[in-house]
């Protein structure tokens, strides 16, 4: 009996935070180029072939839009967009 699902293709999952700056974190070993925009849809950073973790480091909260690229085929984004929300802010102080 054949398997119904040995063809499917499962995408990588894509993890974000904002914690120290804007970190993506790649499960997977392939290369992929990650790009950040503003936003006003200006390109601010880019890392091509990048595999494992990328980190912008931008510190301030703004509209932040990740777009993560294989070959060229765009394969996920993420939209940050404080506006509104419930933000925690953490001052260290010694």
């Amino acid at each position: 009996m054949r398997d119904p699902y040995e063809d499917i293709e499962i995408a990588p999952s894509f993890m974000m935070h904002f914690v120290g700056g804007i970190h993506v974190i790649m499960p997977t070993s392939l290369p992929h180029d990650v790009f950040l925009y503003d936003g006003q849809g200006v390109l601010i950073s880019a890392t091509a072939q990048a595999t494992g973790e990328v980190i912008f480091p931008f510190y301030w909260l703004e509209d932040w839009r990740v777009v993560i690229k294989r070959d060229g085929a765009h394969v996920y984004e993420h939209r940050f967009n404080p506006s509104g929300q419930r933000v925690l802010v953490s001052i260290g102080s010694s």
